[in-house]
């Protein structure tokens, strides 16, 4: 069987997959970010040879849709926290906590960068804002699975929720920019006015196909006209060199806001994330390329450390703020390390986008911090949540598990 052939079949048995998996990895089984998605494609891929590069090339155009749909699903649910509105000091807090992770990052980075490998002043804006961009989340999947595994109740889990919901919009908005700093001479827009011109896009789309879904819901033409728009969106977006997510995400928050159906159109989309994320999170795994320059792994190692520094500092700057959260221990930033689909597709966009160093580099970075993020962040939290009497102690037996029917 030739590679295109086992990639094909992976890719189909990571979509099966999410049918038997899907309730039970929120509710504790898997894991939570899924990265055992990305080890499986970066074995079948760079370390045993299966799944070589052409193949993967193929699929770009598809892997060019999933990134897109999934920063779409992003913006629908965006500012909602299991169908509750997130608290204003929540959603500050949480954007307050993106920007300085990415601050703190992007200027460590940038002033080491030029220590490891000789790279052009744009070459070295990019690179280092896009390791900052690909490591600021913090996946409010991992929040809500020790949530929801322990029954965590309290004002700390609740805020940690919030919180991880809201900034995933830092990261998203500043992909746009740093796209707009495009390196090579093709781009058909200059840097300002194409970051502008993708949120724009996502705006007017977003708008259109609420006034197209009208007053009243009927799900064959919501689906239509949502998968129609997407397209039309994500095509546009990819031939003008400018940040599908963006404009994907721009696209869903006008969606959610201008559309009377916005519960509707949730309820419809959000089982379609498991059945995209999974795949992506393969093919992302097999594009990883840790050979294209020996700086790759180094590159990914500060970025991860630096990740980590970041979540401390603001996990500390979370305990003098908050009262609900001075009865924690001074590490409690590991609680919020954990990445997950949103740092994967970003690290994909950046590698679709800037094939080379660049990319490879930043695509390194998303999967060393989710990797990381996977043992450190949930124990992390469920010690602080216990710390807070959130969760019982850790002597207590889990409660059994019911599986949805």
């Amino acid at each position: 069987m030739t590679s295109l052939g086992h990639l094909l079949g992976l890719l189909l048995l990571a979509y099966l997959g999410t049918f038997l998996v899907g309730n039970r990895t929120i509710r504790g089984f898997g894991l939570s970010s899924s990265v055992e998605y990305v080890v499986l494609g970066f074995f079948l891929g760079p370390v045993l040879g299966i799944l070589d590069r052409g193949a993967l090339v193929l699929f770009d155009p598809l892997t060019h849709l999933a990134i897109g749909w999934l920063a779409l699903l992003v913006g629908l649910d965006y500012g909602h926290n299991n169908g509750v509105r997130v608290r204003l000091r929540s959603g500050l807090l949480g954007s307050l906590m993106a920007l300085a992770t990415f601050g703190l990052l992007f200027l460590g980075l940038w002033t080491l960068l030029p220590s490891i490998t000789p790279l052009s002043p744009r070459e070295r804006t990019i690179l280092a804002a896009g390791v900052a961009v690909a490591c600021t989340e913090t996946t409010h999947h991992a929040v809500r699975w020790v949530v929801e595994r322990y029954q965590a109740d309290g004002p700390l889990s609740r805020l940690f929720g919030e919180m991880t919901d809201v900034e995933d919009m830092v990261p998203i908005l500043a992909c746009a920019v740093i796209f707009a700093l495009n390196p090579t001479p093709d781009a058909p827009l200059p840097p300002v006015p194409s970051a502008l011109v993708s949120l724009g896009l996502g705006v007017g789309i977003g708008l259109l196909t609420a006034a197209l879904l009208g007053r009243e819901f009927r799900l064959d033409e919501s689906w239509r006209l949502l998968l129609g728009a997407s397209l039309l969106t994500i095509g546009l977006s990819v031939q003008t060199k400018m940040s599908p997510l963006t404009t994907m995400f721009a696209m869903g928050v006008t969606i959610s806001v201008s559309s009377g159906h916005r519960m509707e159109i949730v309820s419809m989309t959000a089982p379609t994330e498991r059945a995209v994320l999974l795949p992506a999170l393969l093919v992302a795994g097999a594009r990883l390329d840790l050979t294209t320059s020996g700086v790759v792994p180094t590159i990914a190692l500060l970025a991860v450390l630096g990740r980590l520094g970041a979540k401390l500092l603001c996990g500390a700057g979370l305990r003098a703020l908050l009262p609900e959260a001075r009865a924690t221990q001074p590490w409690m930033g590991l609680s919020l390390v954990s990445a997950g689909g949103l740092a994967m597709s970003i690290g994909l966009a950046f590698n679709l986008r800037f094939p080379g160093l660049l990319g490879d580099a930043v695509l390194a970075s998303a999967a060393g911090a989710t990797l990381l993020g996977e043992f450190i962040g949930p124990p992390s939290l469920r010690a602080t949540l216990v710390r807070n009497g959130e969760i019982a102690g850790p002597t207590t037996t889990p409660p059994p598990l019911v599986q949805r029917s």
